[in-house]
């Protein structure tokens, strides 16, 4: 058996249905508990992912930023800004010749334990960090449609980097994909028709890569961190689960449309069905 993710970060399931999307459905499909983040207040992207691969918590795997710049992190937090105020102290650091780099997870992942392992841009392991600093950059000088145009050209970037990389060997695939999140925060309260398009173009990019994949013991698994939902200022906010399908039923146990797994557990999952030890 092979195990192919395809990670959509803040992928919705009620998105998935209205619109009856079956290249995300696939065999089976539901939700499950996502963690809180008591800093956030709910489910927070690099804490989820980094604990979906390690089946660790947050005091095992120490993920609870995108990025740090080591001991100026208590400065950055204690200080009282807003977004934009965060922004331009990270500018400050940067003319300054202080960057910031990746906050990586402290312990073995589920692509040690696998191997050959394929893992493209995987939030908490090797996610480059330029992406979002274009995606900041573009927001805060140039506004919405730039923010826009610059989400898709990461995604553009991300789907030639998968491609290439399914030549290479593997046992285990990961690649992460973060536009269904970086709109659906711009979009899901007032341009619903901008993220549908988001969703008809991950639901093709899902067909292609299972054609890509499908040898008949490949399991393809379509996996969100949490999903998305309109918020009282007109953009959307992250709920309480995350999504999951697979091409293959009866591999877990789910109750109605939830499946009775919970995100410490998935390392688990993936590194027994490929027979190399359940335990992280």
């Amino acid at each position: 058996m092979r195990i192919f993710i395809l990670a959509l970060d803040g992928l919705e399931y009620t998105l998935v249905e209205k619109w009856q999307l079956e290249h995300l459905q696939q065999a089976d499909y539901g939700v499950y508990p996502t963690i809180k983040s008591q800093k956030y207040k709910q489910a927070y992207t690099p804490k989820m992912w980094s604990t979906i691969i390690t089946g660790k918590t947050l005091e095992q795997h120490g993920v609870n930023e995108w990025w740090t710049y080591g001991k100026l992190d208590k400065l950055r937090n204690v200080l009282p800004l807003g977004e934009k105020g965060k922004y331009m102290l990270m500018k400050l650091l940067g003319f300054l010749g202080v960057k910031p780099r990746l906050k990586v997870v402290d312990c073995p992942t589920m692509f040690d334990a696998v191997k050959p392992s394929v893992a493209l841009d995987i939030p908490g392991y090797n996610e480059r960090i330029e992406p979002r600093i274009k995606l900041n950059d573009a927001l805060m000088k140039h506004g919405l449609k730039a923010y826009e145009n610059t989400a898709w050209k990461i995604y553009a970037e991300r789907v030639n980097h998968t491609f290439v990389a399914l030549t290479k060997p593997w046992r285990l695939f990961m690649t992460y994909f973060s536009i269904a999140d970086t709109l659906g925060h711009a979009f899901i309260s007032k341009h619903i028709n901008k993220l549908k398009q988001v969703y008809y173009k991950l639901n093709f990019l899902a067909w292609k890569l299972k054609t890509l994949t499908e040898d008949g013991s490949t399991l393809f698994m379509i996996l969100s961190d949490h999903g998305m939902k309109p918020a009282a200022d007109g953009t959307g906010v992250h709920t309480d689960y995350g999504y999951l399908s697979m091409n293959m039923q009866g591999l877990l146990p789910k109750q109605g449309t939830v499946w009775q797994i919970l995100p410490t557990q998935f390392y688990a999952f993936i590194t027994s069905l490929l027979k190399v030890g359940g335990k992280p």
